[in-house]
């Protein structure tokens, strides 16, 4: 009664989608193909029967024109290709059925096969290619039966095989279709791949291989004729990192009207005006929670039978007085139907608040003299879900730029609106656009946007709300200052199991899990009501309240993302304010609490010598750094304070003594140099190919600092550049803990605890690099114990940490060693990076690198250059050339390395400039803005001179106040590798400069990248050429 119709599908293949292979057995040859096969043929993959006409399919599906125009408008005309296209909506829209009911009004052959009854990739590969092999009729062999097909490889051969036999067929090459024209003829020579349920392909396949194969089936196939058409109850964001490069055009299917829902459920009923008095009951109050044709009908069906089929037997007509006595009856019932179905779990104290809330509103409403009506129906929710669930509404529904003219501390869009009268064109492009939203449906948005409506609306109705005992309701209703926002977490969880708010995907960049709500804007008109905000009109009431929050301060999070350089506009905030305030400035993180989210910036000398020096014990780390990087870091050097940070500091410091400094450039620094480095780039100069020379250098000095740290080589930089699971877990680890910092730490928390986004792929990571260094620490223990007494010793830091008297546990070790790897890999080779590519922009610098090379090694390896390109520079050479050093300096100013660091504040306190600090807020130190101030840097800050950093004389390195250039940190923290950092730096660049003259790849553009070391976006391309330094040597011998 009253369920949507389903389409009387007549094709005899269809079925086959939904079953695995069916039982075929081909014919012997001397035997005839039984008359049951000889029926078959190729008109079977049409429907049978009359063609529906254009009108019949629209009136079929009430409510779904526009997208049924749409999509005959997607198909196209006859053998045109077709863009992939993606239909996607609630349960129960009418998905699957238009679709089959517009194959069948066009009448084109089509394959179609459901996820969920194809429950694991043999089922859907065999149902796709049975419904094609069941139409290769020939008269020599009959019908061929499916082969078995468990592989994608084997499956795309095979589909590959029977497409191009059934275009073949299509087109009349291999038989002719009956000469007798029927309405079941097929139109066109395309054949259309329908995949319905395709969101359940993430619940059995476990190889994350079928929905990447699916969304690229046309790249791979390369046919024309092929049409692809996806069903899904989630949207196409959900699949963003499965779809290819054609991104299927996505056509949505909101949930029904109620008139729609009218028009379905009084389709064929026996008393069609008896069924619609029901429905003026029922119809309303159900539809603000679900609008599913299933739902509802389970829902009516009691009621109905009860109540009104006796009615409907005894001939009765509706009235005015029946409807009444009808009312009365099915009221009481409609209440215990919605709890029952639709009830939100929430906590105990919140429901009993509900309902005290609810009972209240009823007084109020008695006192006012109004009726309770109908729609004062309400089911079990307290007041956070009401409130999310119209946040979620909002998000859902309208664009993130109109947030702002919603709750906005100017008062609201409504102070801005003017009248305009478009133009007949522009108002053609609005309604074209106002169509394309349509078909995309309801967006869906990140959890940090739905918390930042929340808080707006929980404003204003705090606002709002002056009655009295409205007040008193809603402080026992929450329990505690924290209100409203402590409860949100809860409440999303039991409104996504309730599908009022579903998950509709990740963001691409951050990894982070987006939601859609699923709610009607009836139901969300209704909450808004019941909980007596107007909340467009009453955003600017709150906008004072908001102010404090919104306004007085930078929002430092959205105005870094929208700097392509993200460190340049803090580098103009802090050197280009008015004199008073030069050098600090600052800024307020939203969603955080008071002090928590204050951040203090700073780049005055005087105050990076107070936190990081005098005032050193009030500015540590601090518990928010350490409980980002725990996980990857625990409590090694890098991420702790106090007695567990000096001890792995003196132990550490006995790794960069100068012996230590002359074995590591001979053991590892030189031999990747020589065998791996040199090599690649006269690959690469032979063949004429640019190379990433950020990649080469990262490679490179991970093997080097691998080496250093527990001595093994991990070989990245080897011939052909292999893929190292223990270098690539790293950097995926690293790169998901840096993700936290754009999130308050409940927010990443959640995610963690929920596992979701980048914090699968950070715990997944985490245990490929436990694997690996707890292989390497056995090792080395085993190795240490059965040492002989004359054998030369371990040297390397992890091996120093293990002689030690007292006993470490193995995952202590594994955090020393990671803590150095992190700090000695990419500071280096970013600071190269810089460096090579300032050098290829300021030639006069490159001259003078190579002039001073090259003297030294005329003065130590004679006049022969072939001697030079030899073996890379030793130690004592390297030590000599100052004047590169000088330029690497200069580069570090400029593109330092880690352009930015914070800490957190113990106590309160006052910076030599006047500025206070209150205890719990942050201070965060600018580096790079450090680097380029005119104060201390001069006119010429901006430029790259390496002579700032030599004597009068040019003859030694004059190193500047370690407060001024922070590059290497300063204070009791500076940079223990300091040295080594500068012995690597050189001997990479002389050891390039020397061999290759570079140049910048064309169209490469270099552009900073937002992170927590200054990467190049887009690495540095360079094309690599032989260099010619005869001209340098006869001017050096000439002098």
């Amino acid at each position: 009664m009253g369920k949507e119709e389903s389409p009387q599908i007549s094709r005899r293949t269809t079925r086959l989608s939904s079953c695995s292979t069916p039982n075929l057995k081909a014919p012997v040859e001397d035997s005839k193909p039984t008359s049951k096969l000889q029926s078959l043929s190729i008109e079977d993959l049409v429907f049978r029967g009359e063609c529906l006409s254009l009108d019949e399919l629209i009136n079929s599906f009430p409510g779904r024109r526009t997208q049924i125009l749409e999509l005959i408008n997607l198909l196209g005309p006859l053998d045109s290709p077709l863009v992939p296209t993606f239909i996607y909506g609630g349960a129960s829209t009418g998905k699957t059925s238009s679709i089959l009911q517009i194959f069948k009004h066009l009448n084109r052959p089509f394959i179609y096969s459901s996820c969920i009854t194809c429950y694991n990739p043999r089922i859907l590969f065999e149902s796709i290619l049975n419904q094609l092999l069941l139409h290769r009729k020939n008269e020599s062999n009959g019908y061929l039966s499916a082969k078995r097909c468990e592989k994608p490889s084997d499956f795309v051969n095979l589909l590959r095989e029977a497409l191009s036999a059934l275009v073949d067929n299509l087109k009349g090459n291999h038989g002719k279709l009956s000469s007798k024209k029927s309405s079941s003829q097929v139109n066109g020579r395309m054949v259309y791949l329908i995949f319905d349920n395709l969101e359940a392909v993430r619940e059995w396949d476990k190889s994350f291989s079928i929905l990447p194969l699916l969304f690229n089936l046309y790249d791979i196939l390369k046919m024309p004729e092929l049409g692809l058409i996806f069903i899904s109850r989630t949207s196409l964001d959900t699949f963003q990192s499965d779809t290819g490069y054609v991104e299927p055009f996505p056509v949505y299917f909101p949930d029904y009207t109620e008139d729609d829902l009218r028009l379905i459920f009084v389709k064929n009923q026996a008393n069609p005006k008896l069924y619609s008095s029901f429905l003026d009951l029922v119809l309303r109050p159900f539809c603000r929670i679900t609008r599913r044709v299933d739902e509802l009908s389970m829902s009516f069906l009691p009621l109905f039978k009860k109540y009104c089929e006796p009615l409907g037997d005894a001939g009765a007509v509706p009235s005015e007085d029946m409807k009444r006595k009808l009312f009365s009856h099915v009221q009481p019932f409609i209440s215990l139907s919605l709890n029952e179905t639709f009830s939100v779990p929430s906590q105990p104290l919140l429901k009993a608040s509900a309902n005290k809330d609810r009972t209240l509103r009823k007084s109020i409403t008695k006192k006012l003299g109004a009726s309770e009506t109908l729609d004062e129906i309400d089911f079990h929710m307290s007041t956070s879900a009401k409130y999310l669930l119209i946040s979620a509404f909002l998000a859902s529904r309208n664009p993130a730029t109109l947030d702002a003219s919603l709750f906005d501390s100017t008062g609201g869009s409504d102070n801005r609106k003017r009248k305009r009268k478009g133009s007949e064109r522009a108002m053609e492009q609005k309604e074209t656009k106002e169509q394309e939203l349509l078909m995309k449906g309801p967006g869906t948005f990140p959890l940090e946007r739905l918390l930042a409506i929340f808080e707006c609306i929980t404003s204003v109705a705090e606002y709002l709300h002056d009655d009295e005992e409205l007040q008193n309701a809603g402080r026992e209703a929450e329990g505690s200052a924290s209100g409203l926002m402590s409860d949100i977490l809860l409440q999303l969880s039991s409104l996504c199991s309730a599908n009022f708010i579903t998950k509709g995907g990740s963001c691409p960049l951050e990894g982070s899990t987006r939601y859609r709500s699923t709610i009607s804007e009836d139901m969300a008109l209704k909450e808004n009501h019941d909980q007596k905000v107007d909340f467009r009109s009453a955003a600017a009431a709150a906008a004072a309240n908001l102010a404090l929050k919104r306004v007085k301060h930078s929002n430092s999070l959205s105005s870094a993302h929208r700097e392509r350089r993200p460190h340049a506009r803090l580098d103009r905030r802090t050197t280009s304010a008015p004199a008073a305030h030069v050098q600090t400035c600052i800024c307020a993180v939203p969603f955080l609490a008071r002090k928590q989210g204050l951040v203090t910036v700073t780049c005055d000398p005087k105050n990076l010598e107070h936190i990081l020096k005098a005032r050193f014990d009030n500015y540590p780390k601090g518990p928010t750094w350490q409980a980002v990087f725990h996980d990857l870091l625990g409590q090694g050097i890098f991420n702790s304070d106090g007695d567990t940070w000096l001890f792995q500091r003196k132990t550490a410091a006995l790794e960069f003594t100068t012996r230590t400094l002359r074995q590591a450039m001979a053991r590892w620094v030189n031999r990747a140099i020589k065998n791996r480095f040199c090599p690649i780039l006269k690959a690469a100069q032979l063949e004429s190919k640019p190379v990433d020379l950020q990649d080469l250098l990262l490679r490179l000095t991970f093997d080097n600092i691998c080496g250093l740290t527990f001595g093994k080589d991990p070989e990245t930089l080897a011939l052909g550049l292999p893929d190292n699971s223990f270098a690539s877990a790293f950097d995926r680890a690293t790169e998901a803990t840096l993700q936290r910092f754009i999130f308050p730490e409940v927010i990443w928390k959640l995610k963690k605890w929920l596992r979701l986004g980048m914090e699968v792929s950070l715990s997944r990571s985490l245990v490929h690099v436990e694997e690996y260094l707890s292989g390497v620490i056995s090792a080395r223990k085993l190795e240490l114990m059965t040492q002989q007494k004359d054998a030369n010793p371990h040297d390397d830091l992890l091996s120093r940490f293990m002689k030690k008297k007292e006993s470490y546990s193995d995952e202590f070790l594994q955090y020393v060693a990671l803590n150095f790897i992190l700090a000695g890999r990419d500071t280096s080779s970013v600071a190269l990076s810089w460096f090579f590519w300032l050098v290829i922009q300021n030639p006069r610098v490159e001259m003078k690198i190579l002039h001073e090379i090259c003297t030294v090694l005329i003065e130590t390896r004679g006049a022969d250059v072939e001697r030079w390109v030899d073996e890379p520079l030793a130690f004592e050479e390297v030590d000599r050339l100052v004047y590169l050093k000088a330029a690497l300096s200069e580069t570090l100013r400029l593109y330092p390395s880690v352009p930015e660091d914070s800490k957190h504040v113990v106590a309160d306190d006052v910076l030599p400039d006047g500025t206070f600090v209150p205890a719990g807020s942050s201070v965060t130190y600018s580096i790079y803005s450090a680097g380029r101030m005119k104060s201390t840097w001069g006119e010429d800050c901006l430029d790259f001179r390496p002579e700032r950093w030599l004597s009068e004389d040019g003859s030694k390195f004059v190193m500047h106040e370690s407060y001024k250039f922070v590059a290497f940190n300063a204070g009791p923290r500076i940079c223990l590798g300091k040295d080594l950092a500068y012995l690597q730096m050189k001997s990479i660049a002389a050891a390039v400069l020397l061999r290759h003259r570079l140049t910048t790849a064309g169209g490469h553009k270099v552009e900073q990248k937002m992170s927590l070391t200054l990467f190049m976006k887009h690495g540095l391309k360079v094309d690599v050429h032989a260099r010619d330094l005869s001209p340098i040597v006869a001017s050096i011998m000439s002098n």
